[in-house]
Parts: C-alpha cells; structure tokens; sequence
C-alpha cells in the first residue's frame, strides 16, 4: 500500500482509534479520487479492534498505514501521522469524516490558478446513526467563487470578542502547505500544542501567513458519529467521549492564566488560543487576551456545548478568579448583553427573517429526510445532487428567487426595461449564437450578462468590483455558462486603482482622465478607491479560449483595455463618447492594426447599427464628427473578417526572470522597469498563465532563489504541466560555496 517511489502533492492524514466501523467509508471516500499525485494516511493510534485488518481490505498503492505502537495523546497521534506525510499540502480529516468524490482533482487546480499557503472550505455535517436514529445531515452552502481572507484581522478580532473564530482555517478540514507546518515547527517544537490540535493550528498559521482562500466549494465533509469527541460537545455521549480524551493527556498543565475550578470543556478554546499566543510572541505581540469577553463567550456558548456554567457562578467564584487573571464584573456583564444583541440580531435580522421565509415557502431539501447511513454513499449523493441542477431547482434555487424578484420589480416599476431588454436579445443575436463563447468586460451587475446567458452563450463576466460580483452570482451564480473573474483589465497585468462613484455605484473608472475631464466628473468627488488586480484580454484568452464576441464597457478604459489584446476576436465592442472622440479613435486605431477590421456604430441603446454595411475606420470617424451633440454616446462595433490570428512560434521557449539578457528566439518574460529594455511579456510570473502541453522550454537563471518555498512548490506543478512531453526545465541558482570561497579569496576546489 505505501508508494514511496514518487512524492505526490497532497496528502491526507487520517487519525484514527478504534473506530473501524466508520473508519471504512472515510477510506473510501478519500480514495474515490482520479488523481495519482496524493497519498492517504491511516495514523492508527495502537487501536485494539480491526482497524489494521479494515485498511489492508483496500489495495491501493495511494493508502499508507502507520501504527503508533503505544497509545498516544490525539495531539502526539496527530504528530505522528504528520511525520509520514511527504505531501506539500496536508489535509487532516477525522475517522468519521469524508472527502467529496474528485474533491481532489478539483482542489489541484484551485492551487494552480489561485496560489497560496493556506485554503479552507465551508463543511456539510453529516451525523451518523445512533440509538435508532436515523443519520441527518445540514449546512449545505451553495458553491461560489473563491476570494481571499485576512487571517490577522480576523484572529485578532476573535482575540477580541470571541466572534467568527470559524473562518479561521485549521489543518483539519483545510489544506495547508507543509512548509507552514514546518515553520510552525521551528518555532514551537512541534506543530500541534494544547489538547485540541485542530483549534490551536487555527490560531498558529496566522503567525505565517498573512492570507487563505475560500476555495468556494465543499472538500469534506465533517462527520459526527457516536464515538466521536470534541471540544463541541454536542450530548451526553460526545461529552463522556471528550472527558476520557481530556484524561489520556495525563501531565497536561491547563494555561496557568486559566482559572481550573469550572467545568474542563468549558476551557479548551481559549487554552489552545492562549497557548498560541505564547509560542509565537512576535505575532500577538501587540494584542491582549480579553478574559472579561472570554467569560461572556463561555455563558452564551454553555447551552450548545453542554458546558456545566452560568453567570452566576462565575459572579460567585470572581475574587478566585481574581488570583488568575483581571475580571471586572461591570465589563463581563456588558460582553454579555452585547453577545445576547448580535444572537438575537443573527436571527431576527430582515435577512435572516427573508431566508427563514424561503425555507417555509419552498419544498423540503433533497437531504431532509432518508439521509444514507453512511457517509460514503452520503457524499456521493450530495454530489449528485450538486451535479443535477433540475433535482436543485426543485427545492431551494436563491438565484432564481433573486431573479424572479427583480424581474417582478423591473414589471411593475420599470416597464421600459423590460422593453429594452427584448430590443436588446434581438439586437445582439447577429453577433451571438447558441454556445458561442463571450467576455462582458465591465460587467458591473450583470445586465448584458443576462442578455448574453438568454441567447445560449458561455459568458465570461469580469468585473473589478467586488460587490457587483457577488450580485452577478447571486442572479445567475447557477447557470453553468457563466465564469466570473473578479478583476480588472489593462494593458498588461498588475494592480490599479479603481474609482467608485459615492451616488452611482454603476460609475466606475480606472481612466484618471474619465474622472477630471468627463461630463461625470462631479460623480467622482469623493468617490471610494480601492486598488484591484487587473489582467489582460490575451490572458483570459489563454485560460477561456477564443471568445465570439466581447463588449467592453470600462468608461473611459477602453484602449489600454484593448492594448492588452493581440488576438482577433470575430466582433468587439467598446463604448465611445463624442466629448472623447480623439481616444476613440486611437481605440479603432490599435483594433486596426491588428488585422482586418471594418467598424459601425450604435448610438446610445438604439440597439440599431447606423450603417448598411460595414465600413473602414475613416468613415466611421468621418460620420462621428458630423455628430452635433457633444453628449452623443454609444459603442463601436468590430468585425473581423479573419476568424484567427496566428502569432505562436514554432517553438515555444520562456525566459522567465529574463532582466536585461533578452535572448533570441525566446519569450523574454520580467517585471522589473529597466531603462531602454522591453520585455516580449511584462508580467509576475506568478501571473502568467498558458496551456498545459505547451510550452519546449523554460529558463530561469538567477530566479527561483527570490521565491518562498511554497511558491516554488506552486511553480514547479505549474511548469510541470505547461511543459511538454519531454520539454526541459533550466533552473540556475547561486553557488553558497563558490561565493564564500571567492570572498576569502580561496581557489576553487
């Protein structure tokens, strides 16, 4: 079972104790995988039943077994299982828990497009059968796009009223690059500490990484069987089960700020926070552990957890309190109220009363009742339910009830919209067909999107706005024609700053001439500025394919926008404005010359060509100038009569890194402004994207030394697959010994 021939990129590490029965379907799921670059490790804590008998019953070189020989802590087993992982992501997942069928593939290539250290997911829960109940399962959030966290902020923030602790990621249910165990290592001794591994790695990785990505669907799923025990203690069994792990940890000492004499389990949170804390100083330095908000959290959480405390007993023991850290009755009683105030809010909010209204109105979900009594055939239910999207409409669909609500809102207080929308399928049907691929560049909130999703095609929508893409996918986030990027576009790749109107929120510009000079000027007073990553057209073009059509809509953008683009695309469309004819025209100038394009012109929402026939760029400008009103607007339609443009070489070869040597023959790729020296490409290489099977060659002399170890973790399994078969790889780093030998003035060896 144990392959030790090649080191794969993933592993996941499955403690485990006398816990056979469920042991089984977490196998199983873990290996209903299509990839071969992971390995799955059974860390046996000396269990007693067949548990050994259960993990040979699979043969699978991927599944690795591995014994303790002698009872361990579940701290020392979760250590153990980590000491056999040679994967450079770790996921741990518990003996009653699952992963979601090809969960892993998918995860591969979330790493390859969104690189990071750390990355996390929302958990289904499933709880197996007990005592003649039948299994249950909730907490099914539906899948969106990944975005990132502030792990600081939101440590600190929990450090502070014990709030959103669980957007916290951990190694368990998370994937974490092993080099941040390491560190964490380095530092601590040891990667977990405390009694509850998974809570004190939550508040040990923020010392390590500034960020996490929600990759925006379900890896796992958390299982809660009758064996298991947590610090959330759900019931009397799960509490018994907790006590007895809580015992096994024989010479623990409680965090000597802590006061002991309250119920254990109502301590081990804010223990492993503490004991966090203290082994990496130079993170929480500059923040103090609030006990007055620490006691309020343990009141308003001791009906859940099944904690055994109340306020009257922590008023009563406060002078022994006293003795083990501050506490001011006045301050404790205040975070109580406050917490009393957000619960009662969370549920009583218009939103949360809006949701509670759906769930009565709509049918019962799929997993409501007859929930399998396993979590193996569950997970593979759940993703056939996530597969099928008429068994999910049947039940609750957000995005159709957030559809049907605007479109009953645009009937009954904007008929004319409702017009132009129909004006508007007819008028982009000659450019659209059926699964034809479109970019609706400055998409904002979504309305040509919808036009473009009605006429069957696959839509790219980019937009640099974060809350109009949220608002796109809550409209259409279920159609499976619709990709949405969260960025900008420009002339090359980066960051920019995005101007936002205060009273128009559809107003938004990175052009600073736009802003200073344009009839909308006085919206941009005041206006919000947020600084958001941008890439080019020729990009998304390598990650999407070759679209039909694309609009661009970036007011007053447009020609860096365009400049971004090498490739003809059949038709393009751009805004223009008569008071900015002289940049319109430098637009039809660039489009021009990259192939043969003829031009026409639609004044504002017409929806009607103004020519008969498609004409060059000169009487197209010779028409706009006879145009009297200086408010005139619409957009630029072009047509390319070539439907391809071929400008790859015959041999591909990046020189990454490249500086000043710009080689011939090769893609001469860097970043760093150098006078008089022009890139093929100016772009990170962390931004850089091609197709797999693509590429003969890549260089990168002097390069890899200036990147963290998980960014050539990255790299490598991205290189690995823009190469083709038998392309080759030229890495150069500095020489320690020749350096160090040439500084002493010694020869070499």
């Amino acid at each position: 079972m144990d392959n030790q021939h090649t080191k794969p990129f993933i592993s996941v590490i499955i403690p485990t104790r006398e816990r056979a029965d469920t042991l089984l379907f977490a196998i199983k799921t873990a290996l209903d995988q299509n990839s071969d670059d992971y390995e799955v490790i059974v860390s046996d804590n000396f269990s007693q039943d067949n548990t050994k008998e259960v993990v040979e019953s699979f043969s699978d070189p991927r599944l690795v077994y591995v014994n303790s020989g002698r009872r361990l802590s579940m701290c020392d087993n979760y250590e153990f299982g980590l000491e056999h992982a040679r994967g450079e992501y770790i996921i741990f997942i518990g003996d009653d828990d699952a992963i979601m069928p090809g969960a892993i593939d998918k995860l591969h290539l979330t790493i390859k497009s969104n690189p990071s250290l750390v990355y996390y997911w929302s958990c289904p829960l499933y709880t197996w059968p007990k005592d003649g109940k039948k299994a249950s399962a909730y907490h099914f959030s539906s899948n969106h796009l990944p975005f990132k966290i502030n792990l600081k902020k939101i440590a600190y923030r929990f450090i502070t009223v014990m709030r959103e602790s669980g957007q916290l990621p951990s190694a368990y249910h998370g994937a974490v690059a092993k080099s941040v165990l390491d560190m964490i290592r380095r530092q601590a001794g040891r990667v977990f500490h405390s009694t509850q591994p998974d809570l004190f790695t939550s508040f040990a990785i923020p010392a390590f990484c500034d960020t996490a990505i929600n990759v925006g669907y379900a890896i796992t799923v958390a299982g809660r069987s009758p064996k298991a025990n947590s610090a959330v203690a759900y019931d009397k069994s799960s509490r018994v089960n907790t006590e007895k792990m809580l015992q096994e940890y024989k010479d623990y000492k409680l965090h000597p700020s802590l006061f002991p004499d309250i119920d254990p389990l109502a301590n081990v949170i804010q223990d492993s926070i503490l004991v966090a804390m203290d082994k990496f100083p130079q993170f929480y330095r500059s923040i103090d552990f609030n006990y007055n908000v620490m006691w309020a959290f343990i009141v308003s959480q001791a009906g859940f957890f099944k904690w055994n405390i109340s306020i009257q007993e922590i008023i009563q023991k406060r002078e022994k309190i006293r003795q083990y850290h501050s506490f001011n009755i006045l301050q404790f009683l205040k975070y109580c109220l406050i917490n009393k105030v957000v619960a009662l809010y969370l549920h009583r909010n218009p939103v949360a009363l809006y949701r509670s209204f759906l769930k009565k109105i709509m049918k019962a979900g799929h997993f409501d009742k007859n929930v399998p009594d396993n979590i193996s055939d569950f997970v593979k239910q759940l993703a056939d339910y996530q597969k099928n999207t008429t068994a999910q409409k049947k039940h609750v669909n957000y995005h159709y009830i957030a559809r049907s609500i605007l479109s009953l809102k645009k009937k009954l207080l904007h008929p004319e919209t409702v017009k132009q929308e129909k004006r508007e399928i007819i008028f982009y049907s000659q450019f659209i067909k059926k699964g034809d691929l479109c970019f609706d560049v400055g998409a904002n909130i979504g309305n040509k999107t919808n036009i473009f999703l009605k006429l069957g095609a696959r839509v790219v929508a980019i937009e640099p706005q974060e809350l109009a893409c949220r608002k796109i996918n809550e409209l259409y986030g279920d159609n499976k024609n619709l990709s949405i990027v969260n960025k900008g576009l420009a002339d090359k790749p980066g960051f920019l700053e995005l101007s936002i109107s205060e009273d128009r929120s559809v107003l938004a510009t990175m052009s600073l001439k736009w802003k200073k000079e344009g009839g909308f000027s006085k919206s941009y007073i005041g206006a919000k500025i947020e600084k958001v990553p941008v890439t080019t057209l020729d990009n998304l073009i390598s990650e999407y394919g070759l679209p039909k059509f694309c609009k661009i809509d970036v007011e007053g953008f447009e020609e860096e926008v365009l400049k971004g683009l090498t490739k003809l695309i059949p038709y393009i469309s751009f805004e223009f404005t008569k008071e900015f004819l002289a940049d319109t025209k430098e637009c039809v100038d660039y489009v021009s010359s990259l192939g043969n394009a003829t031009f026409n012109y639609s004044a504002g929402e017409s929806g009607e060509l103004s020519f008969k026939d498609w004409v060059l760029g000169a009487e197209l400008f010779g028409a706009l100038e006879k145009i009297e009103n200086k408010d005139v607007w619409g957009d630029i339609y072009v047509n390319f009569k070539q439907s391809a443009y071929n400008m790859e070489h015959n041999e591909v070869k990046l020189h990454l890194g490249c500086g000043s040597n710009i080689l011939p023959g090769y893609i001469n790729i860097d970043n760093t402004k150098r006078e008089g020296i022009y890139y093929d490409i100016d772009a990170s290489i962390l931004d850089l994207q091609f197709d797999d099977n693509s590429v003969d060659e890549i260089m990168l002399h002097h390069v890899f030394e200036h990147f963290h170890r998980y960014q050539v973790v990255v790299l490598m399994y991205v290189f690995n697959h823009w190469l083709k078969k038998g392309g080759k790889l030229e890495i150069a780093t500095p020489d320690f010994e020749w350096c160090a030998r040439k500084y002493l003035g010694l020869t070499s060896p």
